[in-house]
């Protein structure tokens, strides 16, 4: 069997079928598939599929971003940043991939640290150039977060990068479209896929449009998602929906990264 096949088939598959992706990356990895091993770590590390584990996420990672996968090298220090909170070795590193390896999710992420201030002086319109640089590399999350920024003033050009940018896989411009969408129809396809990208609060909104009382249980199993996708507040409420004081210390741990 194509183990390259099985890694292109995950690829389509993960924004409307997150355990068939996981299922056939994980294979692809164990036959040596090294873009396998990068997006099962992506996969782990966010909880796309299972409970996030960014220990056993680390393992892949490292292994693909040893292996040349220079995405993987950039979550990695993403993970030294959010949860060694390492943020002046982190910084370091993202800054070189992105100057020197022309990483452009490090230049997006760079972007999104100075936007906000982290390890930077806060100054919108470097974070402007930066996601701009970072699209211009074929970044999906950069278009995404440049049709973002841009949304106030080039209302018409930030919502064609924000479809561009979710079609090509980056959650956070899909749940962005869910928050703008006219229909409850429109909202919920667009939370949904986002959830499956990854996006915890899109699976703790799809389980509120299920079930605004999220005691259905397919509300619970949405809600379980963004629970293993790191969601503190989904976990609480699935906890107090289904009174379980392991769900709480789960909440607890995730709060106390």
């Amino acid at each position: 069997e194509d183990v390259a096949a099985c890694h292109a088939l995950a690829w389509d598959l993960s924004p409307t079928d997150p355990r068939h992706a996981y299922q056939d990356e994980a294979f692809a990895c164990d036959e040596g598939q090294v873009a396998s091993c990068a997006a099962l770590g992506h996969m782990m590390l966010r909880g796309i599929w299972g409970e996030s584990d960014p220990a056993k996420a680390l393992f892949y990672l490292d292994g693909a971003c040893g292996a040349g996968v220079v995405a993987s090298c950039v979550e990695l220090a993403l993970v030294d940043r959010d949860v060694g909170h390492h943020d002046a070795s982190a910084t370091t590193t993202l800054v070189r991939l992105c100057d020197e390896r022309r990483a452009a999710s490090a230049c997006d992420e760079v972007g999104r640290m100075v936007e906000r201030g982290r390890g930077f002086a806060r100054d919108p319109e470097a974070a402007r150039r930066l996601f701009e640089h970072a699209c211009e590399l074929g970044d999906a999350a950069g278009c995404g977060d440049l049709g973002r920024v841009l949304l106030p003033e080039q209302g018409d050009r930030a919502r064609r990068l924000l479809v561009g940018a979710c079609r090509a896989h980056d959650g956070a411009s899909c749940f962005l479209l869910a928050e703008l969408a006219k229909s409850p129809a429109h909202a919920r396809a667009h939370a949904e896929r986002a959830c499956n990208l990854g996006i915890a609060a899109a699976c703790a909104w799809v389980a509120l449009l299920v079930d605004p009382d999220e005691r259905a249980p397919e509300s619970l199993s949405w809600l379980d998602r963004a629970c293993d996708e790191r969601d503190a507040d989904a976990c609480e409420r699935l906890a107090d929906r289904l009174g379980s004081p392991a769900l709480r210390a789960r909440a607890d741990r995730i709060e106390a990264r």
